[in-house]
């Protein structure tokens, strides 16, 4: 059995099913390549985040946790470093302390 593109894309790209589990998971934000991430996250107020694109988490030397906001152009170049392409966009989830 083959799969469309479209059914592919549908179960693919984080934007296309996350509002189907949204109240399941943890509460994720999407934000372009071009904007200004540390200045979204700040505004987001979150105590941690976990980065990924719409695929899937990435690998980084210095992992993909953010405490700062301040710390997101160093785990960026580690992203283009070990991924070299990001798709789509970049998510956040929020992370919450136990």
């Amino acid at each position: 059995m083959l799969t469309s593109k479209t059914e592919y894309l549908a179960t693919h790209y984080l934007p296309n099913w996350y509002p189907l589990i949204a109240d399941l998971t943890p509460e994720t934000k999407v934000y372009s390549l071009n904007d200004n991430l540390e200045s979204e996250l700040t505004k987001l107020g979150w105590e941690r985040f976990f980065i990924k694109d719409y695929v899937k988490s990435l690998k980084t030397s210095v992992g993909s946790i953010i405490r700062e906001p301040s710390e997101i152009e160093t785990v960026l170049v580690q992203m283009q470093k070990f991924k070299g392409i990001i798709e789509g966009a970049y998510a956040f989830d929020r992370l919450k302390i136990l």
